[in-house]
């Protein structure tokens, strides 16, 4: 069970999940019939999107511009914006970090948007 729980894990707990940022991202599914947490090793087809405001799960095969197994995101410290990062699930690995300029700094926490095939 995991001990420390992010904004965007608590915003996600409507879909059954737990993200756990401490040494690497970890995924929690809950077991709808025991009620009970499972460490969840690979997302599969799935991509994850994850903010301090919300998650979405798409399917990489419905949309071929996303790679399976990758977790979007961003992190808000309080004070600032802290970047864009795509996290490789399966390979424990961050991928890209897309930085956000300073002169941008006064604009609100970035939000995900998800098309709808």
């Amino acid at each position: 069970m995991p001990t420390r729980v992010s904004n965007a894990a608590k915003a996600c707990k409507s879909w059954g999940l737990r993200i756990e940022w401490s040494g690497g991202v970890k995924d929690w599914k809950q077991l709808m019939k025991s009620k009970r947490w499972v460490l969840v090793e690979d997302l599969g087809n799935r991509a994850l999107f994850l903010s301090d405001h919300g998650c979405v799960s798409v399917s990489s095969r419905d949309i071929p511009e996303l790679r399976e197994n990758l977790i979007y995101y961003t992190r808000y410290d309080g004070i600032d914006v802290n970047g864009f990062r795509i996290y490789n699930y399966k390979e424990k690995v961050l991928v890209e970090y897309i930085g956000i300029d300073e002169s941008l700094d006064f604009w609100s926490v970035p939000f995900l948007v998800v098309p709808n095939p």
